[in-house]
């Protein structure tokens, strides 16, 4: 009996996210939140490499006109404060790495977005363009 109730707690308590794919060998995981006492929206989270699952330090994300870049851990952080849009998509993008773009993603009644972009490298040549 004992046994059984164990098995049951972990079983439940360890829920597993599905990576997002995008069309481009890269992906995304998410996680939507409410935290009442929060004016703004808060978007947080981390790019990776898909293959070697290092953490990419100097990656550009971009919600709508709002820019900024991951720092050498990898993190990024936005704060929407004027946001009466619904819906918003967010881009991340890195010399040397495919382009990751999430579908529009509903923050109606949320204002916490952690988000985790895993990025595939650009196997394609480089053109001189001089």
């Amino acid at each position: 009996m004992t046994f059984t109730l164990l098995f049951l707690f972990i079983s439940c308590s360890t829920t597993k996210r599905k990576l997002i794919p995008t069309a481009n060998k890269g992906g995304y995981l998410l996680s939507l939140n409410t935290n009442f006492n929060l004016s703004e929206k808060n978007i947080t989270g981390r790019v990776f490499d898909i293959k070697t699952n290092v953490l990419l330090g100097g990656i550009e994300l971009t919600v709508g006109c709002k820019k900024t870049q991951t720092n050498t851990n990898g993190e990024f952080s936005f704060k929407l404060k004027d946001f009466s849009n619904g819906a918003l998509f967010i881009k991340a993008s890195g010399i040397g790495y495919k382009i990751v773009e999430t579908d529009f993603i509903n923050m109606k009644n949320k204002n916490i977005l952690n988000i985790d972009f895993y990025l595939a490298e650009d196997d394609r040549p480089f053109i001189n363009c001089e």
